[in-house]
């Protein structure tokens, strides 16, 4: 697996409704009985209707990466992300200051 970024890879696009990120999660795979854990990832576009709330990453980490890392509630499941909690947080408040939307939602995931 390549070395992944050490700073935020979070950017806002098409007039503050989308955004783009890396992306992370945690698989297992058993082979011949042996469970072994894997640190997914990949670059991703979201919309941000579909996201409910942005999250600070838990302490302890559950991930180990170098850089910053948040959570957004989306739909009904969660994305990870390389990105700043603050700045994912801000750029969320703008868009649902611009468009509307549910009430917003900040916290710490425990």
């Amino acid at each position: 697996m390549s070395e992944l970024p050490s700073k935020s890879t979070f950017e806002v696009l098409d007039n503050g409704t989308l955004f783009t990120a890396l992306n992370f999660w945690e698989e297992t795979e058993v082979h011949a009985g042996i469970e072994r854990k894997f640190l997914r990832h990949s670059y991703g576009t979201w919309a941000w209707e579909n996201v409910k709330s942005v999250l600070e990453m838990m302490t302890p980490n559950t991930f180990e990466l170098a850089g910053p890392m948040c959570t957004l509630n989306w739909n009904d499941g969660f994305i990870h992300i390389l990105a700043d909690y603050r700045e994912v947080q801000l750029a969320y408040r703008r868009y649902r200051l611009r468009y509307g939307g549910q009430a917003l939602t900040f916290t710490t995931a425990n």
